[in-house]
């Protein structure tokens, strides 16, 4: 009969143990969800939509793209805001974000009413979301 050597096992056991402080260590990185997390998200891209705006408004072809590329950050926007969307709200985000590119993609593909549709379709969850963050984030100090 032959036996299999006892060191062959430790492998296995070590690759157990890095796989289990992979999962723990990926765990610890993922992102919170709560509404701290979701208003400071949002006053972040607000301020670069706003700068960006600013800057548009300097007008010519050059404040067109800004304002196009500020309008297409919001896509960003959106995903990062459903990464860090408390539970009570994140269907909704999750909703929104998803609306956002079906209209980014109806838009450039020249479907406007597809687009239209879209935002009609998900106006609750649009304003839900709009009420979220008038009462949690527009009324921190």
């Amino acid at each position: 009969m032959h036996r299999r050597p006892t060191a062959r096992r430790y492998p296995r056991v070590g690759t157990a143990a890095v796989l289990a402080a992979v999962t723990v260590a990926a765990a610890g990185c993922a992102p919170t969800r709560s509404v701290e997390a979701f208003c400071s998200t949002m006053d972040k891209h607000k301020t670069a939509y706003l700068e960006q705006m600013n800057t548009a408004d300097s007008g010519g072809l050059g404040g067109l793209f800004t304002a196009v590329g500020a309008v297409g950050d919001l896509k960003i926007m959106w995903d990062e805001l459903a990464t860090v969307a408390p539970s009570e709200i994140q269907p909704d985000v999750e909703s929104v974000a998803e609306t956002w590119k079906k209209q980014e993609d109806n838009a450039s593909n020249g479907n406007w009413l597809g687009s239209l549709s879209t935002a009609l379709l998900n106006t609750s969850a649009i304003s839900r979301v709009d009420a979220f963050v008038r009462d949690k984030c527009d009324t921190r100090p």
